[in-house]
């Protein structure tokens, strides 16, 4: 029995060895990817309280045609009131930071879309090098 065990510990031991570097690389871009989405934050803030989120969202997807990570949030507001005249500015003036808090001279991505009770705010920041991360593969 105790030959059994050894040999099941010591393929799990293998297997976790293998998969580390994978695993690792993947905990590493989600806490990125929930630091990057948090900056929408800022948005609540500038839109007050007539506006309630109904609904979020974040991913990391392939951006490009090798291995490489995007990074993308999105957020839908419903919006009570009439006067949005400044508000798109106000939005667009917001200087998200980059995911990889690198010197880029270029600023994160972002759309606004104002239609009538609605606010939808999408930022996005990529790519970077997908290391072990499958998803971008």
């Amino acid at each position: 029995m105790t030959n059994k065990l050894r040999c099941i510990a010591i393929i799990s031991f293998i297997a976790l060895a293998i998969c580390s570097p994978f695993l690792i690389s993947i905990m590493k871009n989600e806490i990125k990817l929930v630091s990057f989405s948090n900056q929408l934050d800022a948005i609540d803030r500038i839109l007050g309280k007539p506006a309630e989120v109904i609904a979020e969202g974040s991913q990391i997807y392939v951006g490009g045609n090798d291995e490489a990570c995007t990074y993308r949030a999105t957020r839908v507001y419903r919006y009570f009131t009439k006067n949005t005249n400044g508000l798109e500015k106000k939005i667009r003036d917001i200087k998200f930071q980059h995911v990889n808090n690198s010197n880029m001279k270029t600023d994160v991505d972002s759309y606004v879309l104002i239609t009538p009770l609605r606010v939808i705010i999408t930022i996005e920041d990529g790519p970077y090098s997908a290391g072990f991360d499958f998803r971008c593969w």
